[in-house]
């Protein structure tokens, strides 16, 4: 089951809703392997820095992350069909 990496305009919608942060930290599970992900997300004159994980998608409930062990082993599938947020 593929899944797209999560697109600028999340990202943009993201430091919009908290204007005075810099760095922004989404604390999720990864959808592989169930550890914890924190994905620190910075907001560079290029566009955005992530450090710690992949946001794979943005839902109205939160976001899917992944580890970047499980990412780097295989970027395109994920455990069931079920999204965690």
């Amino acid at each position: 089951m593929e899944r797209p990496i999560v697109d600028l305009e999340a990202l943009r919608k993201i430091f919009k809703d908290q204007p005075d942060k810099f760095t922004i930290t989404i604390t999720s599970t990864c959808v592989d392997c169930d550890c914890e992900v924190n994905v620190d997300i910075t907001s560079t004159s290029g566009g955005f820095g992530l450090h710690g994980g992949v946001l794979v998608a943005c839902l109205p409930e939160g976001f899917i992350t992944k580890c970047l062990h499980c990412h780097q082993v295989n970027s395109n599938t994920f455990k069931g069909d079920e999204l965690t947020s």
